[in-house]
């Protein structure tokens, strides 16, 4: 289960190109710690954290997390925002 917790994210983006999206964060945090992002619409989880998306890194890109490609529907405002 995740909890609503800030990141102590030093850089975060999202990259959206045809109707979907990769997060990025930059975020030193501490073992087993794994980030999310959550967000106003169904596949980001409606800011249920216990349904939002996560993200992962591999020890080449630690301390850069990326999510997989999420689609994202066009004509509406995104609001999201990233947790532990």
């Amino acid at each position: 289960r995740h909890s609503a917790r800030r990141t102590s994210a030093t850089n975060a983006e999202s990259v959206i190109f045809n109707n979907s999206t990769v997060f990025r964060l930059e975020a030193e945090l501490k073992h087993g710690e794994q980030p999310f992002v959550s967000g106003n619409t169904q596949v980001l989880g409606n800011f249920d954290p216990s349904q939002a998306v996560l993200l992962y890194t591999t020890p080449e890109t630690y301390p850069c997390w990326e999510s997989d490609v999420v689609p994202i529907a066009m004509g509406h405002d995104l609001h999201y925002k990233y947790g532990r």
